[in-house]
């Protein structure tokens, strides 16, 4: 029997261990109760001098290695790496943090060195069996993709891509209308160029036209596709192949905030993410977590795997970084002598009365997944809700204890309600002061 408890991303500033609160004790006594404990470690640990990565699309994200001590103590042994965050300050910085992954005896996957290191997997030796670790992110991966070694040159640290093709497909009246516009607007020519080379490489589709960087196509409805782009999905599922033939189980990370249509945050996935879900089961894939938008989405149970789409946050510790780089504060035109605090004020939740950012309870509520396997049969899923305190002053916010029971059930109805178009059935039991809930196999 095997037993491996999953979270979301942790994205921790402020030490765990000091926390007094009991239902803070036994979330812990949960995590160490797996054989292998995964959680998705979105930040950088860069030493200085500390050196940001360049034209970055969101915010910096910054710690101290102590919070990998922190979070060994929690338990967790697996730690994922492929996320748009473990590259915030460079290939320096990334190879930083592995460096000090590799020193505390964590095994991880997801950003390596090079192209080859952040595909492989990694591997941890149990009692109770050999656990595979494969990850991979497909969000803003352009700043923070690995580049391959080659015979005459060198590769670039960075993180295992899983990128994304997106189609437009519009009904044929708003298709028409997008040619005019594509004329009215003189990039026609531009169009007619693209649409050229793509010819040249057997890519030409009668009815598809390239448009401001978009590809739209000719269609009965108009809707968004999103497909994994075929190279990135191969080599994703040659890596976990590969940890089929090295292991008794196989877990896979995957690190994506798209939803429909290309927005990110949202409960509901992009069709990529779904589709690379399971050619991962079907690759050899036990079990796949997915993180990214920091609220939940719906649980599976495909070909008799779990695949939780993401587990939100287990720390969500993002306004009380102790360091900012200068475009942080450049971006919202703050003084040369301002603070971190300065730019969390400016980013604040909720300001003037005005709900910002992250200030709903979804993103300060989540679940931790445990998963009990007989052989490669998953005989059991547990489901306890946690909660992150966003009614907390913002010093003590983000850091977890298990939900009680009236916080906890509504995480947990909100989660079956997600997860019932898939067939997904969440039972919700009482634990004691708590609750939990059991996925009925």
């Amino acid at each position: 029997m095997t037993t491996l408890v999953a979270t979301g991303d942790s994205m921790i500033t402020r030490r765990l261990s000091h926390n007094q609160h009991p239902r803070f004790a036994h979330l812990v006594e949960l995590i160490r109760s797996g054989d292998g404990a995964f959680t998705n470690f979105e930040m950088g640990c860069p030493k200085d001098p500390v050196v940001p990565n360049v034209n970055h699309p969101s915010a910096f994200q910054y710690s101290k290695p102590f919070v990998l001590d922190e979070l060994k103590w929690c338990g967790f042994n697996l730690v994922g790496t492929g996320n748009n965050h473990v590259a915030d300050y460079g290939p320096q910085g990334l190879m930083d943090l592995l460096e000090e992954i590799e020193a505390r005896g964590l095994t991880t996957a997801g950003a390596g060195a090079a192209l080859g290191e952040a595909r492989a997997p990694g591997y941890l030796d149990t009692p109770h069996g050999r656990i595979a670790l494969v990850a991979a992110t497909s969000t803003n991966v352009e700043h923070s993709m690995a580049v391959a070694r080659r015979s005459d040159m060198g590769g670039r640290p960075g993180v295992n891509p899983l990128r994304f093709d997106t189609e437009y497909h519009l009904e044929e009246r708003l298709f028409r209308a997008l040619e005019e516009i594509d004329a009215a607007l003189g990039t026609e020519a531009t169009s007619k160029h693209k649409g050229q080379f793509a010819a040249l490489i057997g890519h030409s589709n009668p009815d598809a036209h390239a448009f401001l960087g978009g590809n739209f196509f000719r269609d009965t409805s108009s809707r968004v596709l999103t497909r994994p782009r075929r190279l990135d999905m191969e080599a994703l599922v040659h890596a976990i192949e590969a940890a089929r033939r090295q292991a008794d189980l196989v877990m896979v990370s995957l690190h994506a905030h798209e939803g429909p249509a290309n927005d990110i945050n949202q409960d509901i996935p992009a069709d990529f993410i779904v589709e690379a879900a399971h050619r991962a089961v079907d690759a050899g894939a036990d079990m796949v977590v997915g993180t990214g938008p920091h609220v939940l989405r719906r649980v599976e149970i495909y070909e008799g795997r779990p695949i939780f789409l993401s587990l939100g946050s287990f720390v969500f510790e993002v306004e009380t970084l102790q360091r900012q780089p200068a475009p942080a504060y450049e971006k919202h035109g703050l003084p040369a002598d301002a603070l971190a605090a300065d730019v969390t004020d400016e980013v604040g939740a909720n300001r003037g009365g005005e709900v910002r950012g992250f200030w709903d309870n979804r993103f300060w509520t989540s679940v931790v997944a445990r998963c009990r396997f007989e052989g490669r049969r998953v005989c059991e899923i547990e489901l306890h809700p946690i909660d992150l305190g966003m009614e907390k002053e913002r010093w003590v916010r983000g850091a977890p204890v298990l939900a009680g029971a009236q916080v906890g059930t509504e995480v947990l109805e909100g989660l079956r309600n997600l997860s019932e178009e898939s067939g997904t059935r969440i039972e919700i039991q009482p634990a004691g002061e708590l609750v939990v809930g059991r996925i009925r196999l």
